[in-house]
């Protein structure tokens, strides 16, 4: 099984975790097979060759989109059922393995170029979290196309868990450059001890 950050190994918002290798042709994720990661992609028809080969944001909108226009029993009920961090990251865990074991990883290769992309500060704080910049990136996606489908998005909970981190991280890049300023010092004092033994040799 691949790796991905904040796994519950469960699926959706309620039910037992199953991967997403079929998101294009099957209508409930219980039924997914598992192709292996090389195979050619098959059934993906709702993406041109070309965003395979050259994912944009918008091909990521489209995947998005498939996922739950194909699998709508993964969001809640009603629309007026608010989907919380828990559920953010069951969406993102399944989107992220099915872009690592689909399309030959051309989408999971896309989502690493655009998580890498974030802001130092940002890829900070998901270093504490644990969490990779592809996931986080993919997680944003599918917030957007939720709040834009018109559901209720409530990401209190990891919000609470960024800022709790963030004093971490300011306080590991202080030390960081009062260690960095220490070594600058000490490297340029035996610079200039080094050249005023230079100077001295021959002279007595």
């Amino acid at each position: 099984m691949a790796f991905s950050p904040r796994s519950d190994r469960s699926n959706c918002v309620n039910g037992p975790y199953v991967p997403l290798e079929t998101l294009p042709s099957t209508s409930n994720f219980q039924q997914a097979s598992s192709p292996d990661i090389n195979t050619p992609a098959t059934a993906h028809s709702f993406l041109s060759a070309d965003q395979i080969a050259k994912p944009d944001l918008h091909t990521f909108f489209l995947v998005v989109n498939r996922m739950f226009t194909s699998n709508p029993s993964c969001l809640p009920q009603k629309k007026t059922d608010v989907i919380r961090s828990s559920g953010l990251d069951k969406y993102a865990y399944n989107l992220w393995e099915w872009c690592l074991r689909n399309m030959n990883g051309q989408l999971h290769k896309a989502a690493n170029r655009y998580g890498a992309m974030m802001a130092e500060p940002k890829i900070r704080v998901l270093a504490l979290l644990n969490l990779l910049p592809s996931w986080w990136f993919l997680r944003s996606e599918i917030g957007t196309w939720l709040q834009k489908q018109g559901w209720t998005v409530d990401d209190s909970d990891m919000v609470a868990q960024i800022t709790e981190v963030e004093p971490v991280v300011e306080e590991i890049m202080k030390t960081h450059r009062e260690h960095s300023r220490k070594v600058i010092l000490a490297q340029q004092e035996q610079g200039l001890q080094g050249q005023q033994g230079v100077g001295n040799v021959g002279y007595k």
